[in-house]
């Protein structure tokens, strides 16, 4: 009972903070905003610093300057080329597919746990009938025979069709949290990747004793602002691929008992197979893809002399 709990919980909360503010043009103008205001903070910097060692006779000073303008250029060229990234990406995505890659990746998540949702009330009320099934002979003195069987098994025989599935709404109502717990957590990333990580990495990038952690910042922004939800958008279109005709994922199971795989049944085991993966197994591949990026273009940038 906690799981359903919680699973509604996040459903209402992702909706209230997700589903109503995710607007790309919006985020995509901030983003302009915030890369742009921190090189125009750092721009300033530098040149008050240089007027600075000129009214102090600093050489010391000067001389950071002369070196870090460099750098400054440097660290600018590489902001805007993932923020460029990251827009132009985005706006091939729109013309495409008429949408960009977060609103793709919100649309994937939420047919999953549509489809979990309407699979699970499905089952659920099958089950209660199997259940029925199993006490109606008690109660109106039904004889339970018409599998040939006497009624004890019968009963046993329904009851372990209920228990079944109820096992498969367990784990679809699970796999329905889990989907939305990723659709939170990308929505967070696309509030703070750009308008944060990014502009604060190229502020931080210009002083010596925090480059690593402006180079650090900047290869979050393009792991996570960009080839997080790229991974989503990918699944997506195989899923796409796939739903079309659900029937080519598997010829096993068209004569199971319980969830028999065929046109009839609305090939429920076909539509599980393309839930279960993103919910438990490829949010952990795209962690180490993210991963991945992330050291690499660290090393790229720290690679990076001015």
């Amino acid at each position: 009972m906690n799981y359903k709990i919680m699973f509604v919980l996040v459903f209402v909360g992702t909706y209230l903070i997700a589903g109503t503010s995710s607007d790309y043009e919006m985020m995509r103008t901030d983003s302009i905003l915030y890369v742009g205001l921190a090189c125009f903070l750092v721009l300033a910097g530098l040149a008050g610093a240089f007027i600075l060692g000129k009214v102090l006779n600093s050489p010391q000073i000067i001389a950071f300057v002369n070196v870090e303008w460099a750098n400054m250029l440097v660290s600018i060229l590489l902001t805007f080329f993932v923020l460029g990234a990251f827009i132009g990406i985005n706006e091939s995505l729109e013309l495409t597919y008429g949408a960009d890659m977060f609103t793709m990746s919100f649309n994937y998540i939420d047919s999953l746990v549509n489809n979990a949702l309407q699979i699970s009330m499905g089952q659920t009320k099958q089950s209660v009938l199997d259940q029925y099934k199993t006490t109606d002979y008690m109660f109106i003195g039904t004889p339970m025979t018409s599998t040939g069987g006497c009624g004890k098994s019968y009963r046993g025989f329904n009851m372990a069709y209920a228990q079944h599935r109820e096992m498969v709404v367990d784990l679809l109502m699970m796999a329905a949290i889990s989907l939305e717990l990723q659709k939170y957590v990308l929505y967070g990333i696309t509030l703070i990747t750009t308008t944060f990580f990014l502009p604060v990495g190229l502020m931080l990038r210009i002083l010596p004793k925090l480059k690593m952690a402006g180079n650090f910042l900047i290869s979050l922004a393009f792991a996570l602002g960009i080839i997080y939800p790229a991974t989503y958008v990918l699944h997506s279109q195989m899923h796409a691929e796939l739903y079309d005709d659900p029937s080519s994922l598997t010829s096993i199971g068209y004569n199971d008992e319980v969830f028999p795989n065929t046109a009839e049944t609305g090939y429920i085991l076909s539509k599980m197979a393309l839930i279960f993966p993103q919910a438990y197994f490829l949010p952990n591949l795209t962690l180490l893809i993210v991963g991945a990026c992330i050291a690499g273009m660290f090393q790229a940038l720290n690679g990076i002399q001015v």
